[in-house]
Parts: structure tokens; sequence; C-alpha cells
């Protein structure tokens, strides 16, 4: 696999790869497509045909046949950042675990999406379609934590910590639903009122301490609500900003659909006249 790195995208260099350099020393990386005959059919239906992926208890990743270097990419990633626990018999992976013993699982849909983004940020040829929308879910959760701390949480396995930072603007009942929660399980809608009530609310406390000036509070939220695939500024918002700063945010954002949408135009013409 020809591996290259963008490395302006490359995390800060303080922040402990540990997991990753322990498990690479006993890392096993073999082809068999005899395993994947053992995968549930459900797995297929959710994310399409398989083709590679990492057995935390085992630390191998597993690639079929017919695998691309983007899948090898992925599951390099959940490698760097799991770690399998035999006396709970648990995975931690990323920001999320998975109990074998207690049948729990929380954050995947997040670690997942949040692995997808970052095998776009380090690998400059990297193209998927897998997790669209997880990986937009997992950008508005670093947007409210910071990019540093999301890549702390993730390379350490540390889901707690991730929790932590999100109590700073929610309730913990409203993590756990949020985490539990899967785009697959059409609870997207959920999941996106969530993160709209967190990140203002994080915008808010943002503008009160004076880290950032009503300028950016218009634009951070507009973008958040683009980003995250919102038509318009919908009405829920009117129960948490005021009538000025709605009005001003519902024209920053239509300023951004009308630019964006300028821009792919620009970019359809000119593979057209090539």
């Amino acid at each position: 696999v020809n591996c290259d790195i963008d490395n302006d995208n490359i995390p800060d260099k303080n922040i402990d790869l540990n997991i990753l350099y322990r498990n690479l020393k006993t890392l096993v990386i073999k082809k068999d497509d005899s395993l994947f005959k053992s995968l549930k059919l459900r797995d297929f239906l959710l994310k399409g045909q398989t083709l590679a992926y990492y057995q935390v208890s085992w630390n191998q990743i597993v690639l079929s046949e017919k695998y691309h270097s983007n899948e090898f990419f992925h599951e390099l990633l959940h490698m760097a950042s799991s770690i399998h626990s035999p006396c709970e018999n648990t995975n931690f992976c990323g920001i999320s675990q998975r109990s074998l013993k207690r049948h729990i699982n929380i954050g995947n849909s997040l670690n997942e999406g949040y692995t997808e983004l970052l095998c776009e940020r380090y690998f400059p040829n990297y193209f998927s379609t897998s997790y669209c929308e997880e990986k937009n879910i997992a950008w508005a959760v670093e947007e409210i934590i910071g990019i540093e701390s999301m890549y702390k949480y993730y390379f350490n396995a540390d889901l707690s910590g991730l929790i932590n930072s999100l109590l700073k603007y929610t309730d913990e009942s409203s993590i756990l639903l949020f985490l539990t929660s899967s785009v697959k399980n059409n609870e997207n809608r959920s999941i996106k009122k969530f993160l709209k009530q967190v990140y203002i609310k994080k915008l808010q406390n943002d503008l009160s301490n004076g880290d950032i000036n009503t300028e950016d509070f218009v634009n951070k939220i507009a973008f958040f609500f683009y980003k995250l695939g919102y038509r318009k500024v919908d009405n829920e918002c009117k129960k948490l900003l005021n009538d000025e700063l709605k009005e001003q945010i519902v024209k920053q954002y239509n300023k951004i659909r009308i630019n964006q949408q300028n821009q792919s135009m620009k970019l359809v013409l000119d593979m057209c006249h090539k």
C-alpha cells in the first residue's frame, strides 16, 4: 500500500500516540476472504460490501482480496486508537466503547465518522463515499470541544474525556442518547437537534466570556447549520436566539449557501470546458 501522508494535517506533536506505537509492535495484517463469510448479512445491508475490518481483541487487520487502499487506511486508524481490555471484555476504540460482556455499544457511529474525517485529512489521495453523515456529525462535535481535544480523546481511546467536555454544555442523559443514536436507524434528526443546541450553548458562553464577538457568533452558527445540511435556519432557533441574532444568521446562512452553489456551478462548468 502506498501511504502518502499530508504532514500539514498531522495533529499536534504533543498528542500521546502510545496506543499506535504499542499496537504496531504486534499488528497482524492478512488477506482472508473466508473470514468475511462469517459477517452478518445486516453488516452488508448497512455498510455495503465490507472489504476490510480491524479485530481489536486480536490486533489484526483483515483484508478481502478485493480490498482498496482506502479501506486499509480506515482500519489503520482504528488500530492506532484501539485498546482491548481482556478483564472487562471491552473494546475501547477511539471515541467509542463496546462491552462484549454487557452488550453495550456506545459512540460507534461518531467514531466511524471521525475516523473517516481523519482519513481525508491525513491521506491526500483518500476518497470514500462511506459514513458521509457520520463524518459531518463528527466534524460538528469537533467544533464544539475543539480539534486538539478531539484528537487527544480519539488517539487515547478516551470516550470519558469526550463526555466530560460535552457536559459543559448539556446533561449526561442527552449525551448518552446522542452517543447511542445512529444515522442508520433514522435518528439523524434527533442527533442534529442535540448538536445544534449544544453548539449554540457553547457559542453563547464564548460570547459572554468575550472569546468571540457577535460577528463571529453569527458566522460560526450559519456555517454550522450549512455544514449539517439544514436548508434553512428553522423555527427551533427562535427558542434559543433573539430575533436580531436570528435575522443576522439567516442572512449569513443564505450568503454561504449561494456562495457554495456558485462554486459548485463553476466547478461543473470548468470540467465541461476541459
